[in-house]
């Protein structure tokens, strides 16, 4: 009882404290407690108060005024004035708001504080209602415990002798639990149950009560040995209940070492039986041109391989190290070791087999099949599959090999996606081909405009290939596959395989491709299609370049600190700006060749000694203009105007300059004064990439061809006559193509003057004259 009075005296000292507390804490301003219980502040030193610091309390308004007035000017003190009213006004602002925020959080705390009073005398009075309770507890244990103290040895007693007579009973109705058990096919139940009982038959089995209990069991379990044998032999194909077999065997006593041969012995059976069916969809070389509808697709052969042989080998192998290596081995070393041994010997030709014909299919796929994820996704999930079991037999090194598969299969894929890029290449080329050769696309058709549009549609589905093809080399390093994070697919697949060599290398291959039509004396392609694939490299070359490149910024960019074997896209653009430059001063030679052979035919065909008096223009000058505007058409549809130099107002209506004859001793002395002073007109210089560069060109080679035949024949006097005419028309109708209308005249008034020099009668003819047949056309 002195305990109680103690503990009672003490509950009320720790009672009348907290109110102490709690109550001081009360008539504290809110802000000062919270400061008090959150920062307890050691004892400073103070400093000395300053009376003329207005915001300290030792501060005295009296010296404060006296030193502003002594060292302040009126208007110093006025502006000093209204500047503490504003403080002042602010001040009360703030505090009006502050009170008014506040209000209600002090209300509630003062609330609070009064209900905590209240709440602990009733947890007071609880209190001392349950230390009476437990008192009284203590003391009812206490007169249990003395009562019961005489009887807990019996109680003990009769616990042990109830606990033996189940055993008994148990093991009385062992022989039939057994026999129940077998007959319904409970067989892991029996196994378990005689194992707990093997031990106490085994060692009380001599008595005469226990002998016919130990018999019996004897009999039932070697008939469940019998049968549990013969299931093992004869259902291999379901791997778990194999694996569940040999455990049952092994509890009832069988040696391990039969054992152990027996169950690779069977596993190998099942195994086998899966790689004849991975066999049967893989006959190697030309499997996908037999046209049997037994081989099934990628996705389909990787879901046989995993859910076949890899599951089931990796079953196989988790049971035989649980049952032999971890199990039976555990206790015995020198098994242990045969066992793993065994195990690694028994998988390596299996799994050899495996690997060849997973690379024979996966290989063959990534060559032929023409989706590139079903070959993605079948190739990771073998590889999960392939890394489980590495798992249980790091020494066959499967996890490695499959990685090297899967490197041999992104080549392949590789392979196949440049071989697919240049297919479509040659195709879209054909059919370009095809469709400019066409009557509406033709030179003078009317459908110059379409040739535009061709063009777009050409360079849009090029784009849309390659999208393609980006997306097809994305699944490889798609962050969903397992073998993604690998340093190759991390690394040197993404700049070397798939940058360099799929997608840099296409426009490479673009760039060879259409330079190889340049050098190509025979080549049977038209002067539209050089005309198109100019166009279409120069826009490479300007802009479809960089748009292919900025494609693979994200996931294929290029390598860091290894500059060996990529590509300058400086030099590459360059490249092809030479190529288009080819491209175009091609269809130029080709252009100028056609009409130069239009020209030198009707020139070499002529009589220019004995020819009429010319009534007209000739029609092949007149198919020259035509032709001219035809190609001016053409090129027109592809690329723009140009900057041409600005023409004579009268350029169209010049009068001929070619109304005389200089005398015939001084023919020869004047024109090659004339060339001295003449600037030199090339002939084959690389054109722009504008129309009037282009044809100006044309033009240039056409004229040209037209001199040369000229020095080549004799004229009489009509003869001359009507390369004057034809000159003239000429220079009416051709200024408007070039970029020079002064270089036209040069070239036609060379051709002029060598035809008077190899006329026998160099008469021309008057101009008037010359304008009437030129504008009758």
């Amino acid at each position: 009882m002195a305990d109680d009075e103690n503990s009672l005296a003490l509950r009320k000292e720790r009672r009348k404290r907290l109110q102490q507390y709690y109550t001081d804490l009360n008539e504290q301003p809110e802000c000062e407690q919270q400061r008090k219980l959150d920062n307890p502040t050691p004892p400073m030193v103070m400093e000395s108060p300053n009376p003329l610091n207005i915001n300290s309390p030792a501060f005295e308004p009296d010296a404060y005024l006296s030193k502003l007035l002594k060292e302040k000017s009126l208007s110093d003190l006025m502006e000093r004035e209204l500047d503490m009213v504003k403080q002042i006004r602010s001040l009360d602002s703030d505090m009006q708001t502050l009170v008014y925020e506040n209000y209600n959080k002090f209300i509630g705390a003062t609330d609070t504080i009064r209900q905590m009073k209240t709440d602990f005398c009733k947890m007071e009075d609880d209190m001392e209602q349950l230390a009476v309770g437990i008192n009284e507890i203590t003391e009812t244990s206490s007169q249990i415990s003395a009562a019961l103290q005489n009887k807990r040895s019996q109680i003990s007693k009769l616990s042990q002798v109830h606990t033996l007579l189940q055993k008994l009973q148990f093991l009385f109705q062992l022989p039939g639990r057994l026999r129940t058990w077998v007959d319904t096919g409970a067989n892991r139940k029996a196994v378990n149950y005689y194992t707990k009982a093997k031990s106490v038959l085994n060692r009380y089995g001599n008595l005469s009560s226990f002998q016919h209990i130990h018999d019996e069991c004897e009999v039932i379990v070697v008939k469940l040995k019998e049968d549990l044998w013969e299931s093992f032999r004869a259902n291999h194909d379901d791997v778990v209940q194999l694996g569940e077999t040999v455990d049952l065997i092994l509890k009832l006593g069988d040696p391990p070492e039969s054992l152990c041969a027996e169950y690779i012995t069977q596993a190998k059976i099942k195994l086998e039986e899966d790689l004849a069916q991975l066999q049967k969809h893989v006959e190697g070389e030309g499997y996908k041109l037999r046209g049997d509808r037994d081989v099934i697709d990628t996705l389909e052969f990787a879901d046989m391989a995993c859910g076949g042989f890899l599951s089931n080998h990796s079953i196989l192998t988790s049971s035989y190290i649980e049952l032999f290596v971890d199990g039976v081995g555990r206790t015995q070393p020198l098994f242990q070791a045969e066992a793993t041994q065994r195990l690694i010997d028994f998988s390596r030709s299996l799994v050899q087999e495996f690997r060849e014909y997973v690379e024979t299919r996966l290989l063959g796929d990534a060559d032929n099949s023409p989706h590139t994820q079903m070959v993605v996704r079948a190739s990771d999930r073998i590889y999960r599959k392939a890394t489980a079991l590495d798992r249980l037999l790091p020494e066959l090194k499967l996890r490695d090999g499959m990685a090297k598969l899967l490197v041999q299969v992104a080549l392949r894929r590789c392979n196949y996606m440049n071989g697919t890029l240049d297919t479509y290449l040659t195709d879209a080329i054909t059919s370009v081909r095809q469709s400019l050769a066409s009557p509406s696309l033709h030179i003078g058709g009317g459908g110059q405009s379409n040739i535009s549009q061709l063009l777009g549609s050409f360079q849009g589905n090029i784009l849309t290939c390659i999208k393609s093809i980006l997306r097809d080399a994305e699944l490889f390093i798609a962050e969903d596959t397992c073998f993604s994070g690998m340093e190759f697919f991390a690394t040197e697949y993404k700049w070397k395989h798939v940058r360099e060599g799929i997608f840099i290398g296409f426009i490479r291959r673009i760039n060879k491709q259409c330079e190889g039509y340049t050098d190509d004396i025979g080549s049977h392609l038209s002067p539209a299609m050089f005309l198109f694939l100019a166009r279409f490299v120069h826009d490479l070359h300007l802009s479809t370049m960089y748009q292919i490149v900025n494609l693979l910024e994200d996931n294929f960019p290029r390598a860091q600190g290894n500059q060996n074997g990529q590509t300058n896209q400086d030099a590459l653009a360059e490249n092809l700006r030479t190529t288009a430059q080819k491209l175009i001063n091609h269809y130029v030679r080709q252009q100028g060749m056609h009409v130069s052979a239009m020209i030198r035919k009707s020139i070499e065909t002529r009589d220019w000694l004995s020819t009429m008096e010319p009534r007209a223009v000739r029609a092949v000058v007149k198919r020259l203009v035509e032709d001219m505007s035809a190609i001016d058409n053409q090129v027109g549809s592809l690329f723009e105007e140009g900057v041409a130099k600005a023409h004579s107002s009268d350029s169209s209506r010049q009068q001929s300059r070619w109304s005389y004859v200089p005398a015939a001793t001084d023919t020869n002395l004047m024109s090659n004064i004339q060339k001295l002073f003449s600037e030199r007109i090339e002939v084959f210089t690389p054109v722009k990439f504008n129309k009037v560069s282009v044809l100006t060109g044309v033009i240039k080679i056409s004229l040209k061809t037209l001199l040369e035949c000229i020095r080549s024949k004799t004229f009489g006097k009509f003869g001359l006559q009507q390369v004057q005419v034809d000159c003239r028309y000429l220079q009416l109708y051709l200024w408007r193509f070039a970029t020079d209308d002064n270089l036209i005249s040069l070239l036609l008034d060379e051709i002029v003057t060598s035809a008077v020099h190899r006329s026998l009668d160099p008469q021309l003819m008057e101009s008037s004259v010359v304008e009437l047949l030129c504008e009758r056309g």
